[in-house]
């Protein structure tokens, strides 16, 4: 039969499952043991749903490999297609399933597409499925996987191969909504799995296997039992392979020293893993001494040694079986132990996972909880619970708290990263390792307390010196470390301070730095003793170097003379000065800086008296809000250097210092009161200056009759005086704030009055004399569109704007109309007249003679002319 299109494609599915070298080789296997035969009754609508390919020895087992090597290296491995219930898989298996779309769904059929991928749409059950056509390639109704014989093995490739890093390289973004405590669980507990998984698979590949009988005895058939007892050679097959077995379960069972295994370091899973493939390995054992062939043996034995009495017993099977039931019992108490432990140190699993993947913070809240577990165990559990397993469980947990609070310090760095990592957060850290040792043994203790509170119940009867005394030695070191990285950060923050004159001391510091690490250290490695050597020395320098500090600092201090300054500078130190010799030296200065306040609070309550009834103010200040002011710098004056002594009670509490103290409060309360005298004062004058609101916007002077803007100043200084106040803080009464708030209003209503008064000077200024009766009812028809400002409307009112509006329009006219009049006399009256004074009548030309007549004609001629200008010029005045 000839390839088709389908063979072809399954042709090339077989050669990457089963890793042929090319397709020739599989197209070769497929024409033998009638695969081309099945593949045609596959294809058919009521063929099988499913088949498998197998390349391997057929009808072998794993047993038949173990037992005959040499056999199976005479037999060839062969291709063949089986439904995967009658032989054994030895390696690997590609099968090929049948699919139908849903008969719910349509679905059209692209050959383009790949038909290798499950699709979720597709039904996988007994419905019937169409015929295969074999010369279609790709049309979505047949499928392919490969099977490892282990499923075990498929899972645990997949999974750590596979979804493990896959999910591990994912983005914060692509886990959706879920929560990063939800994730991180999600994450634990599949990677756990994974651990379970592959110890499972190297419990079954390095667990002890039993010798099987040999292929010529027939163990699988209880009938033969009597021929086998009778055969002497079997007899002695059986009682070697007993004896075998007794030896090798023997030091199996002895073989439980754990501790060889383990590292120094191990920390609590260990021991659930301990015992978990502890228990693995004896079940496998229990499960083959469960087979046909193990109770065959025994059972031949049995028989043997019932049929047989003491004397002519020369194999010894009496006591053989004797051995083997008591190596039985041991195997059964063994798993029983095992099961025992691994159920109890289960419970604990939830409670150890913050020592693995939390933070000695974290690890100080879940104590509590963590130390009940233990307890808990110590008091029910069958096995587990003798002192030494509870002990080295308890070193166990110490183990991994060290191994914790190092991977917080560096994490995965290499140990000398701790020199590059930020003095204050590490610091932070360190000081939180520190608390998580006082928190477990405190958590230990009140346990330990709380169990002799039950006197018949088991107690906490451990070596605390065993359990705590790494952690202890770790702590130690760490203690060492805060002292060092806290002065490398003081002398880093005083470089950042930027003090004049430090830079020789802190080249100096560098130097020390730069030669302690010159020495390679593991900081965090507790056992090395060279660094406590190294250490002593370190210490030394430092305290050369701190002595030139101390001097810096008495330097400094005498060349500042004013408190705010030498508090100033205090506060640096203080800020950056951790060690105790330093810290000392500060709090004596501290001391002298407040003997001068005291001088300095005296020079204050001088001046107060002084200057407090003429207080000097700021230029542009109004006097309440100035003498506010004065009053209120005085007292920051002395009140701010005061809140920073009393951060330090110590130099508040000497003889001296209450005596300050006792004229600070007498002249803060002086101040306090002189503030509150203006403040009250200036609040009972409010309404009187109010009043000034009340008043006409306009009045007229009584002699000389000017108009003049009626708006009283000391609405402005309240006004002022108000504003100052509230930018200083000090409440203002709503009287003062509501005029305070129409300040804007109030000057814009003075400016336009304003102006309107000087036009109206303005404009009445123009009127000429010989105008004035003509242009009176206008004048008086002004001064009555102004006259509600004389009269009625103040400064309260509501129609201010309406009636400037009506003003600015009369001025308006007036001005309109006083110009033209104006205009009218200057160039029709006054410019005509002119003209007509200086019209001549005769006329005289000078550079010629004439005779009478013609002088006569001629005079008439310009008398007739100039008459008629004047008679224009006349009609134009008129």
């Amino acid at each position: 039969m000839a390839f088709q299109a389908r063979h072809r494609w399954m042709i090339q599915r077989l050669q990457l499952g089963l890793g042929f070298h090319d397709e020739s080789q599989v197209e070769e296997l497929l024409r033998g043991n009638g695969i081309m035969d099945q593949l045609s009754r596959f294809f058919r609508a009521d063929g099988p749903t499913k088949i498998f390919f197998y390349y391997q020895i057929k009808g072998s087992t794993e047993s038949d490999g173990a037992a005959n090597p040499s056999t199976v290296e005479l037999q060839r491995k062969e291709l063949f297609v089986t439904d995967g219930l009658d032989e054994t898989l030895q390696g690997r298996a590609v099968f090929f399933a049948k699919v139908v779309p849903e008969a719910s769904e349509e679905r059209q059929v692209n050959k383009d597409e790949s038909p290798e991928t499950l699709d979720e749409n597709l039904s996988y059950d007994s419905t019937p499925r169409l015929p295969l056509d074999p010369a279609v390639a790709n049309d979505h109704l047949l499928t392919y996987g490969v099977l490892d014989s282990s499923v075990l093995l498929s899972i645990e490739t997949h999974l750590a191969q596979l979804f493990v890093p896959m999910l591990t390289a994912r983005d914060e973004s692509e886990w959706g909504q879920a929560e990063s405590d939800t994730r991180n669980e999600f994450m634990l507990g599949l990677k756990g799995f994974v651990t379970d998984v592959q110890e499972n698979l190297k419990a079954m590949n390095t667990g002890l296997d039993l010798r099987k009988p040999d292929k010529r005895y027939d163990t699988s058939d209880s009938r033969s039992l009597s021929k086998l007892s009778s055969d002497d050679g079997a007899v002695q097959h059986f009682v070697e392979l007993v004896k075998d077995w007794c030896k090798q379960t023997e030091a199996y069972l002895e073989d439980n020293d754990q501790g060889r295994w383990e590292s120094h370091e191990a920390g609590p899973a260990t021991e659930l893993e301990y015992w978990k493939r502890r228990l693995q390995r004896l079940m496998r054992i229990t499960e083959q001494l469960k087979t046909k062939e193990c109770k065959m043996v025994t059972g031949v034995l049995n028989v043997v040694s019932k049929l047989q009495d003491g004397v002519t017993d020369k194999l010894g099977i009496a006591q053989l079986l004797r051995q083997w039931k008591q190596i039985d019992t041991n195997i059964t108490e063994a798993s029983n132990e095992a099961k025992d432990n691994v159920k109890y140190l289960a419970t604990l699993e939830r409670f150890i996972e913050p020592l693995y993947t939390g933070t000695p913070t974290s690890v100080i809240d879940a104590l509590p909880a963590l130390m009940n577990s233990v307890k808990m165990i110590h008091t029910i559990a069958r096995y587990y619970n003798t002192t030494e397993r509870m002990t080295k469980l308890f070193m166990k947990i110490t183990n991994q708290m060290i191994t914790l609070c190092k991977n917080s310090l560096v994490g995965r760095e290499p140990p000398e990263a701790i020199w590059e990592k930020d003095p204050e957060a590490l610091l932070v850290g360190l000081e939180a390792c520190l608390k998580l040792n006082e928190a477990y043994q405190e958590q230990y203790r009140l346990t330990k307390d709380k169990l002799l509170t039950m006197p018949k119940g088991k107690q906490f009867d451990f070596s605390e010196t065993q359990i705590f005394g790494k952690f202890d030695l770790f702590c130690r070191r760490l203690v060492k470390l805060i002292d060092m990285f806290s002065t490398i950060h003081q002398f880093r923050a005083l470089a950042q301070h930027s003090l004049e004159g430090m830079d020789a001391l802190l080249a100096s510091f560098n130097t020390i730095i730069r030669e302690f690490r010159a020495h390679k250290h593991d900081l965090l490695d507790f056992h090395n003793n060279k660094f406590d050597r190294d250490y002593v020395e370190f210490n030394i320098q430092i305290a050369d170097l701190e002595a030139s500090l101390q001097q810096f600092i008495n330097v400094s201090f005498d060349s500042i003379t004013s408190i705010e300054q030498s508090l100033q500078l205090l506060k640096q130190f203080q800020q950056v000065l951790q060690r105790e010799t330093l810290r000392s030296d500060l709090d004596s200065k501290f001391t002298v800086i407040f003997h001068n306040y005291g001088l300095d609070l005296s020079h204050v309550q001088e001046l107060y008296e002084r200057h407090r009834h003429d207080p000097p103010v700021a230029r542009n200040l109004p006097p309440v809000a100035g003498n506010i002011l004065w009053s209120r710098h005085l007292l920051r004056r002395i009140e701010e250097p005061m809140r920073k002594f009393e951060s330090n009670p110590t130099v508040l509490s000497t003889k001296d210092s209450k005596k300050i103290i006792k004229t600070y409060n007498k002249v803060a309360r002086t101040l306090v009161a002189f503030e509150y005298l203006w403040y009250e004062a200036w609040c009972r004058s409010v309404e009187n200056a109010r009043a000034g609101l009340h008043a006409t916007l306009i009045i007229r002077h009584p002699e000389t009759g000017r108009l003049f803007v009626n708006f009283d100043k000391e609405i402005l200084q309240l006004i002022r005086e108000a504003r100052c106040l509230d930018r200083m803080g000090i409440e203002v009464p709503e009287n003062a704030r509501m005029v305070m708030l129409q300040e804007d209003k109030f000057k814009a209503y003075y400016n336009d009055l304003s102006y309107a008064l000087h036009e109206y000077d303005r404009v009445t200024a123009k009127i000429i004399p010989v105008t004035a009766v003509l242009l009176r009812p206008h004048l008086e028809d002004l001064q009555q569109k102004l006259r509600p400002g004389l009269v009625t409307l103040t400064w309260t009112s509501m129609n201010i704007d309406a009636y400037t509006a009506v003003a600015h329009a009369a001025l308006q006219r007036l001005e309109e109309l006083i110009s033209s009049v104006l205009d009218a006399i200057e160039n029709r009256i006054e410019k005509n007249l002119v003209i007509v004074s200086k019209a001549s009548l005769v006329h005289l030309p000078t550079d010629q003679s004439f005779a009478l007549d013609d002088f006569v004609r001629m005079q008439e001629k310009h008398v007739a002319n100039v008459t008629k200008q004047l008679a224009a010029k006349n009609v134009e005045i008129e």
